[in-house]
């Protein structure tokens, strides 16, 4: 299966929320699933100006790499960064997987072929 997990930010230190999504992508990987995560730059619900918002997703490309000093993330997951959610920023796929619910108000504005869409709650959201 085709799997686009978005996390709502790129975590420069640990965090269990996230922590957990990556286990999943790890885990999806190694049973033979192209897993790829998504770091959007712009999410609703988080006031931002357009140009903090563009920094933000220069920050987010130039760090990539290296973020995740704090996991080891399997190198078969695939990590874009993106400047917001939309059709044209997500691959289709068979499975849209997120944890965070301000996410879903874009996620569901997703064209059916972007997979269909799971939300982890973890809390009490």
């Amino acid at each position: 299966m085709k799997i686009n997990i978005i996390v709502p930010f790129m975590p420069f230190k640990p965090g269990g929320g996230l922590r957990v999504m990556f286990e999943y992508a790890n885990h999806l990987t190694y049973r033979g699933h192209s897993v790829t995560l998504y770091y959007p730059a712009r999410v609703a619900f988080i006031k931002q100006s357009y140009i903090k918002s563009l920094l933000k997703y220069l920050l987010y490309k130039e760090k990539s790499s290296k973020v995740l000093n704090w996991f080891a993330l399997d190198d078969r997951v695939k990590v874009k960064c993106v400047f917001n959610i939309n059709n044209k920023t997500i691959k289709d796929g068979d499975i849209i997987f997120s944890t965070w619910w301000s996410l879903m108000f874009e996620i569901k504005k997703l064209s059916a072929s972007k997979g269909n869409v799971f939300n982890l709650i973890q809390d009490i959201e």
